[in-house]
C-alpha cells in the first residue's frame, strides 16, 4: 500500500513500478484505470511519462513490455495531453524496437520480439490522429444504482352502509342455503318391555 505522506512523484513512480513489476503476471486492472485517471491531471500526468520512459531503460524483457503495454492503453484511452506529450518523447520507444535481451528459458528470443512489435505498436498509437477529438474530459464517475420504485398503494376497502347486510355475510347465507340440509336423525324408540308383551308393572305381582 503506498502511503499517503510520500511525495506525489514518489507515490506515482512507485504505482508504475508495481504496474511493470519484472514478473510474468499481467498490470491489474484497477491499477490500469488509476494510472488512467491520472492522466488528466498535468503534473500527475508528466509524472507518470518520466517514470515509464525510465522503466524503458530497464533490460528485463518482462519490465519494458509491460510497460509498453502500459503506453498504449494511457495512449488510447487515457487524457489527450498524455498522447500529446509521448508524440515529443518517443526516443525511448524506438530505442525498444532493436530490443535484444537474455534468450528465454523455454522461449528463446519471443520476449525480446514482442517487445520489439509492441513498441511498434506504441508508435502507430502515438501518431494515430483517429478518435483522439473523442477524449477531451475524463471519464464520468459511476453513478449509484436506482432506488428500487416504490410499491403501489393498496385501495382500501369499500365501506358498507349502515344496516346494510355485508357481502361477505351474503355470500355466507348464500352458501349455506344452496347446501342440502342434513337429514334428520331417526328417532329411537328402543326396545322396552312392552315390545316382548310384559309389562313392568305387573313383573311385581
Amino acid at each position: 500500500m503506498v502511503s499517503k505522506f510520500l511525495p506525489d512523484s514518489m507515490k506515482f513512480g512507485n504505482m508504475v513500478s508495481k504496474a511493470t513489476s519484472d514478473d510474468e503476471i499481467p498490470t491489474p486492472g484497477y491499477l490500469q484505470e488509476e494510472l488512467k485517471r491520472l492522466t488528466w491531471d498535468a503534473n500527475s500526468c508528466s509524472t507518470l511519462e518520466d517514470s515509464m520512459i525510465s522503466r524503458l531503460e530497464k533490460k528485463s524483457s518482462n519490465v519494458r513490455l509491460k510497460t509498453l503495454r502500459l503506453m498504449k492503453m494511457l495512449i488510447e484511452t487515457g487524457s489527450p495531453n498524455f498522447k500529446r506529450d509521448m508524440q515529443r518523447r518517443t526516443q525511448a520507444v524506438r530505442d525498444c524496437l532493436h530490443f535484444r535481451g537474455d534468450p528465454h528459458p523455454t522461449m528463446g528470443d519471443l520476449p525480446s520480439k514482442m517487445v520489439r512489435d509492441t513498441a511498434q505498436e506504441v508508435i502507430n498509437a502515438i501518431f494515430d490522429t483517429e478518435n483522439t477529438s473523442e477524449r477531451r474530459q475524463p471519464p464520468p464517475p459511476a453513478q449509484p444504482a436506482p432506488a428500487p420504485a416504490a410499491a403501489p398503494a393498496s385501495r382500501p376497502a369499500a365501506s358498507v352502509p349502515s344496516g346494510a347486510p355485508s357481502s361477505s355475510f351474503s355470500s355466507a347465507s348464500s352458501a349455506s342455503s344452496s347446501q342440502p340440509r342434513p337429514a334428520e336423525p331417526k328417532k329411537y324408540t328402543g326396545f322396552g318391555s312392552e315390545s316382548f308383551g310384559v309389562k313392568g308393572n305387573d313383573s311385581a305381582h
